[in-house]
């Protein structure tokens, strides 16, 4: 044994703890003046103190005593790392078997004043709705206040409004179209058949008179998701 290395490395070992001789000396049920010799080299631990610091610091007791601060290695955390892997692989392979990769069917207009497209995106957990795209089929190039576009469900002769787009700063319909979007996340918690006329868009477009000319648009969905 390195009487002069054991020395310094218990002095290492005790700054690192952030702790007095004193303070020290107390966990070890030993005097400071112990202490203050075991660092000084002036003496060391009998073997059972040397198992003490070395079992209270995690240190490997034959690197210890030739002077080396090695820790041992902590099985108990390696166990719990390799459980905390465990579970989010068994939580990755529970996702992947319940779901599915994302659908697309695409959704158009089913009159002739709009030719609209979009997207209708589902798995086996949810629907989404994207609507980037609504041409104007129609001769009417008034000039307008402001234009309002919502999505409608219609449910049992109810309409249930699903989403509304509003804006002020064009005067036509192209204008307005142009700059038209519908992006509905998550719009229902699980896969959905869909009918023609299930889904519908309303477009007000009011006049500088104040007057509000409408148009309703059905749209259409090929298939339905549970048919994938």
């Amino acid at each position: 044994m390195d009487n002069e290395k054991v020395a310094k490395l218990i002095k290492q070992i005790r700054l690192e703890n952030n702790l007095t001789q004193k303070e020290f000396a107390e966990k070890l049920n030993v005097t400071y003046q112990a202490v203050s010799k075991w660092e000084n080299g002036k003496n060391l631990p009998d073997i059972s103190v040397l198992t003490d610091i070395c079992n209270e610091y995690n240190i490997d007791i034959n690197n210890f005593l030739k002077g080396n601060y090695v820790k041992k290695k902590n099985k108990k955390s390696i166990y719990i790392i390799l459980l905390i892997v465990l579970i989010i692989l068994i939580s990755f392979i529970i996702y992947k078997i319940n779901s599915k990769p994302f659908s697309l069917k695409p959704i158009e207009s089913a009159c002739e004043n709009f030719n609209v497209s979009g997207s209708i995106a589902y798995d086996n957990k949810k629907t989404s709705i994207y609507i980037s795209n609504i041409e104007n089929c129609t001769d009417d190039k008034k000039e307008y206040d402001s234009f309002k576009c919502s999505l409608f469900e219609n449910n049992n002769n109810r309409k249930i409004r699903v989403s509304t787009y509003y804006t002020d700063k064009d005067n036509n319909i192209e204008g307005y179209l142009k700059k038209l979007k519908l992006n509905i996340d998550n719009y229902k918690r699980e896969c959905k058949d869909y009918k023609k006329g299930d889904l519908e868009l309303e477009l007000k477009l009011t006049e500088k008179s104040g007057n509000i000319v409408s148009y309703n648009v059905p749209l259409k969905i090929d298939n339905n998701c549970k048919n994938n």
